[in-house]
């Protein structure tokens, strides 16, 4: 929108553009911060009681293929006979102030459970029988565009 309207040529359209990132979770770069010291980020409304009852399912399938990762993990255990546990897990990472959006996939999903600290929330599921169950169907139902196809 800003470079259709060329706003980014001027000082005020740049400066708005600044703002901009400024509000993202990392802010700006200390450089940005040097030449742009009276930058206000754009405010960001915190969104409380989030439910993604409503929300289409592609949405769900977009948001996941940027931000989450399955992995397999497999280490050494004296409690199974191959000597090995091999856990999967289904993860999706978010900066801190997203912790409502984390917490509603596991109504979502009906599974997992999430993880917090100072910086990040972690929406983690990693019972096997629920990623079976839950979150493999979903996507069998709403593919990954980046997954394997038909």
């Amino acid at each position: 929108m800003h470079r259709v309207n060329k706003q980014h040529l001027n000082t005020k359209g740049l400066n708005k553009i600044i703002s901009f990132k400024a509000s993202l979770n990392k802010g700006l770069t200390t450089l940005l911060k040097i030449h742009f010291p009276n930058i206000t980020p754009v405010g960001r409304p915190v969104i409380k009681n989030l439910s993604l009852t409503n929300v289409n399912p592609n949405w769900i399938t977009g948001f996941v293929e940027a931000e989450c990762s399955f992995c397999i993990t497999a280490f050494k255990s004296k409690a199974y006979k191959t000597g090995y546990q091999i856990r999967l897990d289904f993860s999706i990472l978010q900066h801190s102030r997203d912790k409502n959006l984390m917490e509603s996939f596991v109504p979502y999903f009906s599974t997992g459970g999430t993880y917090a600290d100072k910086e990040c929330v972690k929406y983690l599921a990693s019972k096997f029988l629920d990623i079976q169950g839950n979150i493999i169907p979903f996507f069998q139902k709403y593919p990954l565009p980046s997954g394997p196809q038909p």
